[in-house]
C-alpha cells in the first residue's frame, strides 16, 4: 500500500516538475520573440530613414538603395 502511494507521489512530482519546466521554457521563448520583434521594428524604422535620405538626395540612385536594403537584412 505505501509503495503504491510513494509511486503515485513520485509520478505527481515528476508531472509538476515537467509543467514548471515547460512554463519556464514558454516564458523564455515569449521573451525571445519580444526582443526579436523589437529588433525587426528598429531595423524597419532605420531602413525607412535611410531610404528617405537617399531618395531625398537623388531618387535615381539605385545602388545606394540596394546597399541600404542589404544592410537592413
Amino acid at each position: 500500500m505505501s509503495s503504491g502511494f510513494l509511486d503515485s507521489m513520485k509520478k505527481a512530482s515528476q508531472r509538476f516538475a515537467t509543467t514548471v519546466a515547460d512554463s519556464g521554457a514558454k516564458a523564455m521563448l515569449k521573451t525571445d520573440i519580444a526582443f526579436l520583434e523589437r529588433d525587426i521594428k528598429a531595423r524597419k524604422q532605420q531602413f525607412g530613414l535611410d531610404i528617405f535620405e537617399i531618395m531625398s538626395a537623388n531618387p535615381s540612385n539605385v545602388t545606394d538603395i540596394q546597399q541600404s536594403f542589404d544592410d537592413a537584412q
